[in-house]
């Protein structure tokens, strides 16, 4: 009935956006690789990079990223190997 089209149309739409977002992720990956100014994350030989992505970046994935820098600083080795950032999909809503 009229539950199961809404149901139907609300699937096609987050489908649509995890290809948007995924297709966005991927531009930026790409941008960062390019990118050889300061505040950018670039693949480093023994170093594991950890990006927090979200739509504009101005608050969940800046404050997963502060959260995880402190308890990586906390273990031993005060968190050396690790390059951990934050960035935005550009597509805030």
């Amino acid at each position: 009935g009229s539950e199961s089209k809404y149901h139907q149309a609300r699937e096609k739409h987050h489908l649509e956006r995890i290809r948007y977002h995924q297709e966005r992720a991927m531009f930026h990956r790409d941008q960062m690789e390019k990118s050889s100014g300061s505040g950018t994350v670039r693949r480093r030989e023994g170093v594991k990079s950890i990006v927090f992505v979200d739509l504009s970046n101005t608050c969940r994935s800046a404050a997963a990223e502060g959260i995880l820098k402190q308890a990586i600083a906390k273990q031993e080795g005060g968190g050396k190997g690790y390059l951990v950032a934050s960035r935005s999909t550009g597509g805030g809503t």
